[in-house]
C-alpha cells in the first residue's frame, strides 16, 4: 500500500474521523434543504406582495418593508448575518443547526424574492 494511502487510513478511518465527516455531511444536507424551503416560501410571499402592490395602493407600506428587508439582508455578508443570529439573536439557543437553517433561509429568501419577482414580471400580461 502506498504511503499516502496508509496515512489516509490512519488519519480518517482508524481514528474514527469518518464519523465526524458523515455527521457534517448530514448537517449540511439538513441545513441546505431547510434553508431552501424557508427561502422559497419567503421569496414567494414577498414577490407576490410586490407584484400585487402595483395595483393596490394599500399595499405600498408593506412593499416598502419588503424592499427594506431585501436591501438590508442582501447587503449584509452571510457570514456576518450568521454571527449576528448565532451570538446575538439566538444567543440562548444551543441548536446551531436550527440557527443556520433560519439564517440561511432568511438570506436566501431575499435573493429568491428578487429572482421570483423578475420571473413574474418577465411574463407578458397579454393585454
Amino acid at each position: 500500500m502506498p504511503a499516502w494511502l496508509e496515512k489516509y487510513v490512519e488519519t480518517i478511518i482508524d481514528s474514527g474521523y469518518y464519523k465526524l465527516l458523515i455527521e457534517g455531511l448530514s448537517n449540511t444536507l439538513v441545513i441546505t434543504l431547510g434553508a431552501l424551503l424557508i427561502g422559497v416560501i419567503i421569496g414567494t410571499v414577498i414577490s407576490v406582495i410586490k407584484y400585487f402592490a402595483e395595483d393596490i395602493p394599500a399595499l405600498k407600506p408593506i412593499t416598502l418593508i419588503c424592499d427594506l428587508y431585501i436591501t438590508i439582508i442582501r447587503g449584509i455578508p452571510v457570514v456576518v448575518l450568521l454571527l449576528i443570529f448565532y451570538f446575538i439573536i439566538f444567543a440562548s439557543s444551543d441548536n446551531g443547526v436550527m440557527v443556520a437553517i433560519i439564517t440561511f433561509g432568511i438570506n436566501s429568501g431575499a435573493y429568491m424574492a428578487e429572482l421570483i419577482r423578475g420571473g413574474i414580471q418577465a411574463v407578458d400580461k397579454g393585454q
